[in-house]
C-alpha cells in the first residue's frame, strides 16, 4: 500500500525556537559589547591619560546600559512581548553609539595630552589583539602618530635637561664628580632609549614610518651628544689620574 507522509508546518514547529535563538543572539551582542567596554575602559587607559575621572564617567554610562534590561518585567523569550524587547534593544544600541562617540572624543583629548609615549604605545599594542568596538579601535589605531609626537617632546625635554645641566650635573654629595656625572647622563639616556627600543621591536615598527624615522634621528643626535659627553669625562678623568699617579711616583723617589 501507499506510504503515508507526515505533513507539518515548519513555521509552527520552529517559530518559537527561532525566536528564542534571535533573542539569544541579541543577548550575546549585549554581553559582548559590555565585555569590550570593560576591557577598554580599564587600568591601561587610565595609565596614559591625565583625566581618569572621564573614564569613570564613561564606565558609569556603560553600567547604565543594563538597567533597562534588568528592569524588564516580561519574559523576553515570549514573542508576544517582542515590541517591548525591540524597543529595549533599539535603545540599547542607540546608547552604545553615544558611548562610542564619548569614548572616541575622550581618546582624542587624552592622546593630545599624553603622559608617556611608551605607556601609550604599550596600551595600543595590547589593544590591537583585543576584540573591541570597531569605531573605537579604528580611532585608536590612528593614534600612533600622536605617540611619535609625544616621544619627540620627551626627547626635546631630555635634551634640554642635558644641555642645561651638563656643566654641573645634579649628583649626590656622596658620589664622585665623574662617576656621578656619568650616572646622571646614563639615566637621561635610558629615558629616551627604552621607548625607541619598544617601538623598534614591535611587530609593525613605528620607526618604519616617516614620522618614526624623524623621531629616530632626533634620538640618535641626542644619544650621540651624550656618548661624546661621557667619553670626554672618561678621557679627562683618565688623564688626570695618570698625572696624579706620575706625581705620586715622583714624590716617592
Amino acid at each position: 500500500g501507499g506510504q503515508e507522509h507526515w505533513n507539518f508546518s515548519r513555521s509552527l514547529l520552529f517559530e518559537k525556537t527561532n525566536y528564542m535563538s534571535q533573542i539569544c543572539q541579541e543577548l550575546y551582542e549585549i554581553a559582548e559589547t559590555l565585555d569590550h567596554f570593560g576591557k577598554l575602559l580599564g587600568s591601561e587607559l587610565k595609565a596614559v591619560t591625565d583625566n581618569p575621572q572621564k573614564i569613570d564617567e564613561v564606565i558609569h554610562r556603560v553600567r547604565q546600559l543594563v538597567v533597562p534590561l534588568e528592569n524588564l518585567q516580561v519574559d523576553i523569550f515570549q514573542s508576544i512581548y517582542h515590541p517591548i524587547w525591540e524597543t529595549t534593544i533599539i535603545d540599547f544600541r542607540d546608547n552604545v553609539d553615544k558611548i562610542d562617540e564619548m569614548t572616541i572624543q575622550f581618546i582624542d583629548d587624552s592622546f593630545d595630552k599624553l603622559r608617556s609615549s611608551e605607556g601609550a604605545f604599550e596600551f595600543l599594542q595590547n589593544f590591537k589583539v583585543m576584540k573591541s568596538r570597531k569605531k573605537i579601535q579604528k580611532q585608536l589605531m590612528e593614534k600612533f602618530s600622536a605617540i611619535l609626537n609625544q616621544y619627540g617632546r620627551e626627547v626635546r625635554k631630555v635634551k634640554g635637561l642635558f644641555e642645561t645641566n651638563m656643566t654641573s650635573p645634579p649628583i649626590s654629595i656622596s658620589q664622585p664628580q665623574v662617576a656621578g656625572s656619568i650616572a646622571w647622563v646614563r639615566s637621561l639616556y635610558y629615558r629616551i632609549k627604552r621607548p625607541i627600543l619598544r617601538f623598534q621591536n614591535s611587530r609593525d615598527s613605528l620607526l618604519a614610518k616617516a614620522e618614526g624615522q624623524d623621531a629616530c634621528k632626533k634620538y640618535i643626535n641626542v644619544a650621540k651628544a651624550m656618548f661624546e659627553y661621557q667619553e670626554r669625562l672618561l678621557k679627562e678623568w683618565t688623564s688626570s689620574i695618570s698625572s696624579i699617579v706620575a706625581l705620586k711616583l715622583k714624590d716617592s723617589k
